[in-house]
């Protein structure tokens, strides 16, 4: 829980000094999502037996680009980690393999696993669909 709480300091801290290029409308959106996220991040942590560190990428996320796209999105991707986490042999790998979770916008969906951080690259398009659970089935 330790290592929870000092990850979302940090992110904080982060969002911080980030702040002060960001308008109004930008930092409630983000204000919003962080406050979401830390939460399935938690829920995330509690169901995996694990303390990964979790991160929303607010530079990627550009308000004019994705004005109609839900930080939600990131959501997605601890959903997914959670359903593997379904067994002990599920637990075991995630609580092993993944250390940090972080979640960005980008042109094309993509998913990388390296040195421990999860990488998320949610796009335009609707991500409810397995393609995370997919790829940790088949890189953890």
């Amino acid at each position: 829980m330790k290592i929870f709480q000092i990850s979302v300091v940090a992110l904080s801290l982060c969002m911080t000094s980030a702040a002060s290029a960001e308008s109004l409308k930008e930092r409630k959106a983000n204000k919003e999502a962080t406050e979401a996220f830390e939460k399935v991040v938690g829920d995330t942590n509690t169901a995996c037996g694990t303390s990964l560190k979790g991160e929303i990428n607010f530079k990627s996320w550009n308000v004019k680009d994705t004005e109609n796209i839900s930080r939600s999105h990131c959501d997605h991707g601890l959903d997914q980690i959670r359903s593997v986490c379904g067994d002990e042999e599920g637990k075991k790998a995630v609580k092993q393999k993944i250390k940090k979770y972080v979640c960005k916008f980008g042109p094309k969906r993509a998913i990388e696993l390296k040195g421990g951080t999860l990488t998320y690259t949610a796009d335009k398009g609707i991500s409810l669909d397995d393609f995370i659970k997919e790829y940790l089935m088949n890189n953890l």
